[in-house]
């Protein structure tokens, strides 16, 4: 039989082996990563672009409606703070402390041998200011901080009672006085629970004249009420 000789096959095996080489796959499989990774980062720039003209329209559009959304949220906080006044008005019309009862009540307290000489009311109120908060740095903190807290005051209102004891000494009618406005109905309800109704003053016996003057004991009686927080 004739041999054959292939004079090419040798050529042949280099060619093949140089088509199966690891490392040009690895260079076509990394060329084409790197394809992919340029096409994923030209659709964000694409996004990005399209984002950004986007945001580009709406703080135009905000900067035309800003001194308009400013000029609303300023009437509307004057809006809120006249109704707040109208109804702390309002409160302080249905709610004020009236002087008629305690006058009413005052006249079935007295006392045989007391004479009252002086009444005083004084009727007090102190301003409570609530602290400033901090400005907001942002519009969502803004948002998020609700309105200022409305100034208060809390009031304070007390009787003062100036009177004569005219009886003996030993009666201490003044003591018995004190006695019926601390049990009378209204003062008992009305007064403060500790320290409504005090003995403020007690002089030494004098007279109320030279010779046959009426010798009489000076004493002052407190009636606090408690006090209220209005706003």
């Amino acid at each position: 039989m004739p041999v054959r000789i292939n004079l090419l096959a040798e050529a042949i095996a280099a060619e093949e082996e140089r088509r199966n080489d690891p490392v040009k796959r690895a260079v076509w499989i990394g060329g084409f990563c790197v394809f992919l990774v340029l096409l994923y980062y030209s659709t964000l720039l694409f996004e990005q672009m399209v984002v950004s003209s986007r945001l580009a329209e709406k703080n135009t559009e905000w900067s035309r409606l800003e001194p308009e959304a400013k000029n609303i949220a300023t009437v509307s906080k004057n809006i809120r703070e006249a109704a707040d006044r109208l109804a702390a008005l309002d409160r302080l019309a249905t709610n004020r402390f009236l002087w008629s009862p305690v006058l009413n009540a005052l006249q079935y307290t007295m006392v045989d041998q007391i004479e009252l000489v002086k009444l005083s009311g004084t009727q007090t109120y102190t301003v409570i200011t609530p602290p400033k908060e901090k400005k907001a740095t942002t519009r969502s903190s803004a948002r998020s901080s609700g309105k200022e807290k409305p100034a208060s005051s809390t009031e304070s209102i007390m009787l003062v009672l100036d009177a004569r004891d005219y009886g003996p000494t030993a009666d201490q009618n003044y003591n018995a006085f004190r006695d019926a406005i601390a049990t009378s109905g209204y003062f008992k309800s009305s007064l403060q629970s500790e320290g409504g109704l005090r003995l403020a003053q007690l002089l030494p016996p004098s007279s109320d004249g030279a010779g046959a003057g009426r010798a009489f004991v000076s004493f002052t009686l407190e009636c606090k009420f408690p006090e209220k927080v209005r706003h």
